[in-house]
């Protein structure tokens, strides 16, 4: 892969600080290391009590998959991150059929208990296991729900090597919810993410719907610009970057222009990714920091352009300024990218449940 490639794919996961990496114990490792924090708007169609416009986050009419699940075992790793051992029976419904194919499944998940984030595996298999897949999630959790309840946002993509029936899920790209319950039994409802760049195998003819209650207006939309790129091993490059944004709070009309800046680590593999950076004011006087997990759908090689599925989560020490709204605001989005220009353009919506 040259180095136009790299940085085109590095501007389509964003800005990263971890990678996803093809183990437990990797993930493990990494998600226990400390990280430094160093126009033209899309529209999202949304459900409820918000306004409904043309969408940019389109999902799949139906849930492709759904799971009953349950946590076997909670451990701790170190202050701030806990690993979580998962198993559970789901269904899968692919785009354009009528056959449910039933499924078990079992994962694991690294969660950070500061601020939600997660990151883990899980293998589904077919019930009689001649077929199953890898499916690699990111999440964020928001806690302290009503009744002792929790729930997630997470998006996904899928791998499989399977020429049977769950070889259409092959690099499939799936959002969606998870609903933490009580009894701490969850249900994960999954939609898949209609990018516009159809994979090769591709005959989803559905029509999109939202899936997802998001804020009518975006809440940042942020210009980035890839400023160094250095190759680490044949599947991985670090990053650095830097941007500018405009923040718009839910409910209201005040603009607030940002800053930012990073440092990234892309996995080239996965073509997916977790990360943080971290923004400020105008006048420097705020910051802001924004954990997010990013899912690619390779560019297409007719026009060169690039679309990312992203879930992020803002953190801010700040009670009594303008960016105190933000903290713990949960967001859902896309990142646009072009390779011919080597600019992405990342646009993020409250996430509402």
């Amino acid at each position: 892969m040259d180095s136009k490639s790299i940085i085109s794919l590095a501007l389509a996961l964003f800005i990263l600080t971890l990678i996803a990496v093809p183990t437990v114990l990797s993930l493990q490792t990494a998600l226990a290391q400390p990280i430094t924090d160093e126009d033209t708007l899309t529209q999202v169609t949304t459900t409820g009590n918000t306004t409904a416009s043309a969408s940019e986050i389109e999902l799949s009419a139906e849930p492709i998959y759904q799971e009953e699940q349950i946590s076997i075992s909670d451990t701790p790793i170190n202050d701030t991150h806990i690993q979580s051992i998962v198993t559970g029976n789901g269904t899968i419904n692919l785009p354009n059929s009528t056959e449910t194919i039933n499924n078990i499944n079992n994962g694991s998940y690294i969660i950070s208990t500061k601020d939600g984030s997660v990151i883990g595996k899980e293998v589904w298999s077919t019930e009689d296991e001649t077929e199953n897949v890898t499916t690699t999630f990111y999440g964020m959790i928001r806690f302290g729900m009503e009744e002792g309840t929790s729930e997630a946002i997470v998006i996904a993509v899928v791998d499989t090597n399977s020429t049977g029936m769950l070889a259409p899920l092959d690099g499939m790209i799936l959002a969606g919810q998870v609903e933490f319950r009580p009894d701490e039994s969850r249900l994960v409802t999954l939609w898949e993410w209609l990018s516009g760049i159809s994979l090769p195998t591709s005959n989803d003819t559905t029509t999109p719907s939202s899936g997802l209650k998001l804020s009518a207006q975006p809440v940042w939309v942020e210009h980035a610009v890839i400023t160094d790129v250095t190759p680490i091993n044949e599947t991985h490059s670090s990053v650095t970057f830097s941007g500018n944004g405009t923040l718009t709070l839910p409910n209201t009309t005040q603009s607030i222009n940002t800053t930012s800046n990073g440092s990234a680590l892309v996995s080239i593999a996965t073509e997916s990714g977790q990360g943080k950076m971290t923004i400020r004011t105008q006048d420097g006087e705020e910051t802001a920091t924004v954990t997010f997990y990013e899912i690619d759908r390779h560019p297409d090689t007719t026009t060169g352009e690039s679309k990312g599925i992203v879930i992020a989560v803002f953190n801010t020490n700040t009670t009594s300024g303008t960016l105190a709204p933000l903290n713990g605001m949960i967001l859902v989005g896309i990142n646009e990218s072009q390779t011919t220009t080597g600019e992405g353009l990342l646009t993020l919506w409250a996430w509402e449940s």
